[in-house]
């Protein structure tokens, strides 16, 4: 398995904008959403919050951040590996879950929309389990919400 290589940065410099793009227009040609409206940039700058863009041979491969929801919990944002890159997804997820233990956070969650299987698959394999739907996700069917401990 090829390693990719992690670095913390903004998410409005040129390599995050590209990759969250993608995911924008993944996310809508999936789900008929770009998935935008509950991630605020300006919070990655917040304490307890983090933004990755990984790079693999030198080019952005994924991306993802965390943003704090409480003294014990993170959310996991904006979460995308650029297609055909085996192992990438679950390398940037150990890679978050590391960096919210050395936060102190005791718990990840993370939202989806029940449409998109194949992140619904991709939570499920690494040991998230299905939780209520919480904060602005309460009530909204095509949402599903998902927790692991650390």
């Amino acid at each position: 398995m090829n390693t990719l290589r992690f670095s913390e940065q903004s998410p409005a410099t040129p390599d995050a904008q590209l990759l969250l793009g993608e995911l924008s227009a993944i996310l809508t040609s999936v789900t008929g959403n770009n998935g935008q409206r509950h991630f605020l940039p300006n919070t990655m700058s917040e304490p307890g919050s983090y933004f990755v863009v990984a790079y693999r041979h030198q080019l952005p491969a994924a991306c993802g951040s965390l943003q704090r929801r409480d003294a014990d919990t993170a959310e996991l944002k904006r979460i995308y590996t650029r297609p055909n890159k085996t192992g990438d997804g679950s390398q940037l997820l150990q890679h978050l879950e590391g960096v919210a233990r050395q936060n102190g956070y005791l718990r990840l969650v993370c939202e989806t929309r029940t449409i998109n299987t194949a992140a619904v698959a991709f939570y499920l394999k690494n040991h998230y389990h299905r939780i209520e739907n919480y904060g602005p996700y309460q009530g909204r069917s095509e949402a599903i919400c998902f927790e692991k401990m650390l």
